[in-house]
C-alpha cells in the first residue's frame, strides 16, 4: 500500500470491532467534538506481530477503538490520527482507544477519547508526537508498558497540551501518564484532573 488519508466529515460513525491503521496511513475527521467513531461492541482484534528481532509477539486481541500494525520486527511509521473523537459507546474495564505496540514518527493530534480503560497505549515508540489530546473517563491516559523484555519502551516522544480528565463517577483512576523507561522525552503543559478515587486509593499524574 502506498497510503494516503482516510476523511471523515462530521458524524458519528459506528464500529463492532478494531479499525486497522497500518504505516503510511492518516484519519482525519473535521475536529474532535463532531466526528466520533463509536466501538459499540468488546470485540477484540485478532492476528500478532513479531518484535525485538522476533523475541517478544504483540498481539492485537484486544478491545480497541483504533490499532496501528506493524510487520514483523518493524515499526508503524508515517501514520497518524487528526481531528477525531475515539470512544466505546459505554466504559469497558480493558478497552484501549489507540493501541500502537510499536510505532515512529506518528502523529496523534486534536483528539478526545472517552470511556476506554487505557487512551494511548505502546510498548516502543519514538520521535512521535501526541498533541492536543484529551482522554477522559479513564483508568489510565497514557502509558508506555513493558513488554516483557525490561528494555525500556521508547525515546524522543513528545507530549503537548495532553490532559487526562478522569472523570470518577464512571472509571476508577489509577495513573494519567504511566512510562516504563521511556527516555529523552518531553511532556509540555500536561496534567490531570477529577483523580480521586471512591475507595480511597491513591492516583498517580506521573507514574
Amino acid at each position: 500500500s502506498l497510503g494516503g488519508t482516510v476523511y471523515f466529515p462530521t458524524g458519528t460513525y459506528k464500529i463492532t470491532a478494531p479499525l486497522y491503521v497500518p504505516s503510511l496511513v492518516n484519519l482525519e475527521g473535521e475536529n474532535a467534538w463532531g466526528t466520533i467513531i463509536s466501538k459499540t461492541t468488546n470485540t477484540a482484534g485478532t492476528g500478532s506481530n513479531t518484535a525485538r528481532s522476533g523475541t517478544v509477539t504483540d498481539s492485537y486481541a484486544l478491545d480497541c477503538v483504533l490499532i496501528f500494525t506493524h510487520a514483523n520486527n518493524e515499526y508503524t511509521v508515517y501514520s497518524g490520527v487528526k481531528n477525531l473523537r475515539l470512544q466505546k459507546a459505554s466504559f469497558a474495564l480493558s478497552s484501549i482507544a489507540i493501541y500502537a505496540p510499536r510505532s515512529n514518527h506518528i502523529q496523534i493530534d486534536n483528539v478526545w477519547v472517552l470511556n476506554c480503560a487505557i487512551g494511548w497505549y505502546t510498548f516502543d515508540s519514538w520521535m512521535s508526537s501526541i498533541k492536543d489530546m484529551t482522554v477522559q473517563a479513564c483508568n489510565i491516559g497514557y502509558q508506555h508498558a513493558n513488554d516483557g523484555a525490561g528494555l525500556g519502551t521508547g525515546t524522543s516522544m513528545t507530549y503537548q497540551n495532553c490532559w487526562v480528565n478522569f472523570d470518577n463517577t464512571i472509571a476508577e483512576p489509577t495513573q494519567a501518564f504511566n512510562f516504563f523507561g521511556l527516555t529523552y522525552s518531553n511532556l509540555i503543559s500536561c496534567g490531570s484532573d477529577n483523580g480521586t478515587r471512591v475507595d480511597g486509593a491513591a492516583t498517580y499524574a506521573y507514574y
